[in-house]
């Protein structure tokens, strides 16, 4: 559960960040009440980036299990994308970003993230693209909604499991990130803000 306008209190105990974003998760077992399992923010230990006023960390949240029947699941079957539609990358200001976290260790342990120019996603961070504001999870891929560009009419960014390093046991090897846009593949031209949904 995503908590885009919280505020968190930095590692310093002085510093209150506004607007710096906060994820929860809730085990809700068959026969017995909720129960809160973590608190997840970009203030915690081997956590990537840190926390900024307004990056709204948790704005949008997905999960998904990646080995559905599997007795057992490990680390990696389990995964957690959170939105972070207010990060800066470098000049960049609002350019966003996804991170990724296992549902079943501290948030730390298997962290990744994705932005414009990593993990083989395509071009270089934009002002106020605010990458992170649609996200959508398949087993097989991470889905990007960019309605905001870089490409004009938006896009969709379809991200194999494989380029987000917390997870590295799918077999589509070459990590090549499909872009989905209006006039290519199929998709009709024209229209706007393609990418503000992805279901």
């Amino acid at each position: 559960m995503g908590s885009p306008g919280e505020s968190v209190v930095a590692a310093n105990g002085t510093t209150n960040v506004a607007d710096a974003g906060v994820v929860y998760t809730i085990d809700f077992p068959d026969n017995s009440m909720w129960s809160q399992m973590r608190v997840i923010h970009q203030d915690q230990p081997n956590v990537a980036d840190g926390i900024e006023t307004g990056d709204r960390f948790g704005e949008t949240v997905a999960a998904v299990n990646l080995a559905p029947g599997k007795a057992s699941p490990s680390w990696a079957d389990m995964q957690l994308a959170v939105g972070v539609p207010g990060e800066s990358q470098g000049a960049a200001a609002g350019a966003g970003a996804v991170q990724t976290f296992s549902l079943l260790t501290a948030p730390g342990d298997h962290n990744d993230i994705l932005y414009a120019g990593r993990n083989k996603l395509p071009g270089t961070p934009g002002a106020n693209q605010h990458m992170g504001q649609v996200i959508a999870l398949s087993p097989t891929h991470v889905y990007i909604g960019m309605p905001n560009g870089p490409q004009a009419g938006g896009a969709v960014y379809e991200v194999p499991w494989n380029n987000v390093t917390s997870y590295t046991t799918n077999a589509d090897a070459d990590g090549a990130v499909t872009v989905l846009r209006p006039g290519a593949d199929g998709i009709p031209s024209g229209g706007k803000a393609f990418g503000s949904a992805v279901r």
